[in-house]
């Protein structure tokens, strides 16, 4: 019946058909074409998969400014860098400024330690010790051995130690221990498996991963008196890093947006020493990431909602969205909205976990959202989400589609306004996806009408044909299963 499952059973009584599914692309759409748009897919007692909503935003707080960084933790509040402003944001919304950057532009990190805040943005580096804010003057953090000028673009804390890379070359430097504003001239190693740049520094189990263009190694601190972080013997990956902004740190080890040096792009995820693709697969994206023009830019960053852990990748330039569900191992992708025009990509720039709450921060408007499960909008801005299925085809044979039904959430509509009558639409392509049937909406039950059915009739014929859904309206869309009435052809 389709080519990703093999169904078989297709006759004019009423069969499931394979219909629910992850984002899973090919170049060749007879293959898959499957797309998965701002739904997450979940396993229910029986193990048989489900799609639902992902969580809307609500606004939380006004950053005052464009996000150019992902948020930490220090002491009890939440801080990220907004334009040239490093900004704190309490639990209950409440933003202040702190303090001026050098820079206005680009990407930013921070990592906070047990007495100081530090931010490292491409030509400097700042420090926050809860009372003051202030440039680090030691020329040591911005220079490479040689004296040339080498300004970190990537920064962790480790042992005490904050860490950075010294751009355009292959060295990493530690300060001072608890002392972001001490860094002394041979505080730093080479990683000198591969002579390729350091592009970013990362932690994970007390490890020190250094991730260059090309490769990465792997440190431990052995507590050596001359430089304390030493690379394990044999501790190289062979896979460098595409954008140092990519990388995030999981219980389940890191991901990053890898390259090696035969230029494949692929997200990894790294245990120890042990380094898997998977961007690839059975359900992956390794064919849309192969078709961007741009890939250094891409900014990342993990959040759990539910039972579940999310590694979420954005491609600014290439306006492109994806997540990773960790757990089950399959990818989403995600897509904003600005006055019902799509802007391709997410609209999150940064990301904080603050007391609870996964706080969102926005691309282009300086707000600061929150994650919430019950909001199906994002901050009055729709949600279109889009289920676009598996082939339907049985040898090439003609089929009759005689009738089209969803088994969903129904009788969830607003009291009023947008809605109160919410609409599902259903299209199809009997091309491979080059040309779409006209678009046929069904009501989905206003509030409290819960045995709402939706099904579409005498759909035509075709040799094969993709089924595609989409709803935009502020209301649960939760995909159960899908019935088909199927009629195999003689000719």
């Amino acid at each position: 019946m389709d080519r990703n499952n093999g169904a078989n059973g297709m006759s004019a009584g009423t069969v499931e058909f394979p219909f629910i599914g992850p984002d899973d692309s090919n170049r060749v759409t007879d293959v898959s074409a499957q797309k998965t748009v701002n739904l997450y897919l979940n396993l229910d007692y029986k193990q048989k998969p489900k799609l639902y909503t992902c969580p809307g935003l609500k606004q939380f707080a006004l950053l005052g400014g464009i996000a150019r960084s992902n948020g930490v933790v220090f002491g009890d509040n939440g801080y990220i860098v907004a334009d040239d402003k490093l900004k704190k944001a309490t639990d209950t919304g409440v933003v202040t400024e702190i303090g001026t950057l050098n820079t206005s532009g680009g990407r930013c990190q921070l990592a906070a330690g047990r007495d100081y805040l530090f931010i490292v943005d491409g030509t400097d580096g700042y420090t926050y010790d809860g009372s003051t804010f202030a440039v680090v003057a030691d020329v040591d953090l911005t220079q490479d051995s040689n004296g040339a000028s080498a300004p970190p673009t990537s920064c962790i804390y480790l042992d005490g130690y904050f860490i950075v890379n010294k751009s355009g070359t292959d060295e990493y430097a530690i300060s001072s221990l608890e002392d972001p504003t001490a860094w002394a001239t041979l505080d730093f190693a080479t990683a000198a498996s591969d002579p390729d740049d350091a592009i970013a520094v990362a932690a994970n189990f007390k490890d020190l991963y250094v991730l260059g263009s090309e490769t990465t190694q792997v440190a431990n601190n052995t507590g050596n008196a001359d430089f304390p972080f030493e690379f394990y013997p044999g501790g190289t990956i062979e896979y460098g890093c595409a954008s140092a902004y990519s990388v995030a740190q999981t219980p389940d080890g890191l991901f990053w947006l890898a390259v090696t040096k035969y230029g494949k792009v692929q997200v990894i995820q790294v245990q120890k020493f042990n380094a898997q693709p998977v961007s690839g697969g059975q359900y992956g994206i390794d064919w849309e990431l192969s078709q961007l023009d741009k890939v250094d830019d891409a900014i990342a960053w993990v959040y759990s909602y539910g039972e579940h852990t999310i590694y979420h990748i954005t491609f600014p330039a290439a306006q492109r969205s994806w997540e990773y569900f960790i757990e089950s191992g399959v990818w989403i992708e995600r897509e904003s909205h600005d006055d019902y025009v799509s802007i391709g990509r997410y609209r999150g720039a940064g990301h904080l976990y603050l007391n609870r709450k996964q706080l969102i921060a926005d691309y282009a408007n300086g707000k600061l959202y929150e994650l919430d499960f019950d909001v199906f909008d994002e901050d009055g801005e729709i949600m279109r989400r889009i289920r676009r299925a598996q082939c339907v085809e049985r040898n090439h044979r003609r089929i009759n589609h005689r009738m089209i039904e969803l088994e969903m959430e129904c009788g969830k509509g607003t009291v009023s306004g947008q809605g109160s009558d919410p609409q599902i639409m259903l299209r199809y392509s009997d091309d491979g996806g080059y040309v779409w049937s006209s678009e046929d909406w069904r009501g989905v039950g206003a509030l409290g009408n819960y045995q709402t059915v939706v099904r579409w009739r005498n759909r035509g014929q075709s040799r094969e044909r993709i089924y595609e859904v989409v709803m935009t309206d502020p209301v649960p869309m939760t995909l159960i299963r899908a019935d088909g009435q199927f009629e195999i052809c003689d000719y």
